[in-house]
């Protein structure tokens, strides 16, 4: 489910599940714009649905930590990092809203609210990265 999709779906009826969807979508199709590889769920959403230890937090915290450490070698993995850690919290929030009934608890929504960071910040790198190239160009440069 596409955010225009979501988009469609009145607030009052949206859940973390909805929500979720929509972030999965996203980050499915940055993640074959980037590899050409259509298996992101199968890949990664899958793989961390069936890991019990599987925390956003965690992975968060490690990703300051490495960035703390090794900034130069960060900067070539921050945007798949930042999709596993959104990935990371969609199973959490999924999981949360399963485990209660599919009840929207406000623990499912925080996850939802941190995948969407996560999930912002690899759209925020691909937009920046997109910016920097056209600028780079004059054929393509606005501003010139």
């Amino acid at each position: 489910m596409s955010d225009d999709a979501l988009a469609k779906i009145p607030v009052e009826m949206r859940a973390p599940i909805t929500e979720v969807g929509a972030i999965l979508c996203e980050l499915a199709e940055i993640y074959q714009e980037i590899t050409k590889a259509d298996d992101f769920i199968e890949k990664y959403f899958g793989e961390m649905w069936n890991d019990e230890t599987t925390n956003g937090d965690k992975g968060s915290a490690d990703f300051y930590q490495m960035l703390n450490e090794t900034p130069e070698e960060m900067e070539k993995v921050t945007g798949f990092c930042s999709m596993l850690i959104s990935c990371a919290y969609c199973v959490q929030a999924m999981k949360e809203y399963l485990a209660n009934n599919k009840e929207p608890t406000n623990l499912a929504w925080v996850y939802v609210c941190e995948a969407n960071h996560w999930r912002y910040l690899i759209k925020h790198i691909i937009i920046n990265k997109r910016l920097l190239h056209n600028l780079a160009c004059p054929c393509n440069n606005p501003l010139k």
